[in-house]
């Protein structure tokens, strides 16, 4: 049995009003109940999640970010910055620091989209963007990261006593 079906429906997201038609083609075994869809769609620009604001964090634990926020932190840290996009179709996932791509050396690494620093360095210290690409388009998100020596936030909180 072969049917073809075609459906059409409208998503709110965000601020925006996205339509999408799909034409959804089944066939149905006689021997077994195995249903085969398959989706198509136009191709979507990807869209960043990100979040915005400072974040500081005085201690060597592992600090969390969303990609947009901007963050002043400590040698030794471990790091994440996370980036979630959608689009149509999946869009892959790039990080840099700068103008450069960031490399995957043990101390630096991307995965689902989230870029881990183990102990951060003051060398680590830049604007760290992450870049969405599908066949549709390209986005991109950053996040400031200042890394200060301990002995800076010392001084810094010895004016405080």
């Amino acid at each position: 049995m072969h049917e073809l079906n075609s459906f059409s429906t409208s998503n709110l997201e965000s601020d925006r009003l996205q339509s999408i038609s799909l034409q959804v083609d089944i066939h149905r075994s006689t021997t077994n109940s195995l249903i085969s869809i398959q989706f198509l769609s136009e191709p979507v620009g990807p869209r960043i999640t990100s979040s915005h604001g400072d974040v500081t964090s005085f201690n060597q634990d592992q600090v969390n970010i969303t990609i947009g926020q901007n963050l002043l932190t400590i040698i030794d840290t471990k790091l994440l910055i996370h980036c979630e996009a959608s689009g149509v179709p999946v869009p892959k996932i790039a990080w840099t620091r700068g103008n450069e791509t960031l490399p995957s050396d043990g101390r630096m690494s991307v995965k689902n989209g989230i870029l881990v620093v183990v102990e951060v360095e003051t060398s680590d210290s830049g604007n760290y963007t992450c870049i969405a690409e599908n066949t549709a388009a390209t986005a991109s998100v950053s996040s400031n990261v200042t890394v200060a020596g301990k002995e800076i936030i010392s001084l810094a909180c010895f004016t405080c006593l």
